[in-house]
């Protein structure tokens, strides 16, 4: 089993150095009544900008300041799990248009609820967090009109897997891109292409200028 665990993970490692991302999606129905749930002593709450900013220096949340504000400046939600006060794990939220991988940006159709870069701390996995921090972004979701959560997880991402099933989350769909440079090929299934779900290059900003 080593062997071909190492085996796939060279071929993964060599994928993305080419440019070569394959991703799985899993959705389910925004419902509000999950809003709450949440385990016994597991706060879940949305955080302000001047509440995730200064956790961006702790090295093991990987929050950079930049991503934070701008996910921020775009109107994602951040939301956040607390155990004993401390910090557990977070996720976002969006509803436009935002930065996926490698600079290749994502863009989906307007009932759907984008949830992205989820985080669980090692000591706390295991318990639900992940769970409770999707079954949150439902309240966000709601308020926007949004009918559909999803999550996009690279396929080999077993452990993102696991925790989106646990959340009641569902196999739907699946997509992927070649990216070298200014090149984007890419591909999706029918579930992906019905939920206007597509990659793009933005153009550099001299660029766009240039055609206004």
């Amino acid at each position: 089993m080593s062997g071909a665990a190492d085996t796939g993970s060279v071929v993964r490692r060599a994928g993305r150095r080419a440019g070569l991302r394959l991703f799985r999606f899993y959705a389910r129905a925004v419902a509000s009544d999950k809003a709450g749930l949440a385990s016994a002593g597991l706060e879940v709450r949305a955080l302000q900008a001047e509440a995730v900013l200064p956790l961006c220096p702790e090295d093991d949340l990987n929050l950079r300041p930049e991503m934070a504000t701008a996910a921020f400046a775009r109107g994602d939600v951040c939301v956040a799990a607390f155990v004993g006060g401390s910090l557990a794990g977070y996720c976002w939220l969006s509803s436009v248009s935002l930065p996926h991988l490698d600079g290749v940006w994502v863009e989906f159709a307007p009932e759907v609820a984008w949830v992205y870069k989820s985080f669980v701390r090692p000591p706390y996995r295991g318990r639900g967090i992940a769970a409770a921090l999707y079954g949150f972004t439902d309240r966000e979701a709601h308020h926007r009109g949004r009918t559909l959560s999803v999550i996009c997880v690279e396929t080999h991402n077993t452990p993102s897997v696991a925790a989106a099933l646990r959340a009641g989350y569902r196999g739907v769909g699946s997509a992927g891109y070649l990216h070298r440079g200014r090149l984007l090929v890419d591909w999706y299934s029918s579930w992906a292409r019905s939920r206007g779900i597509a990659f793009h290059v933005p153009k550099p900003a001299r660029f766009r200028a240039s055609m206004v």
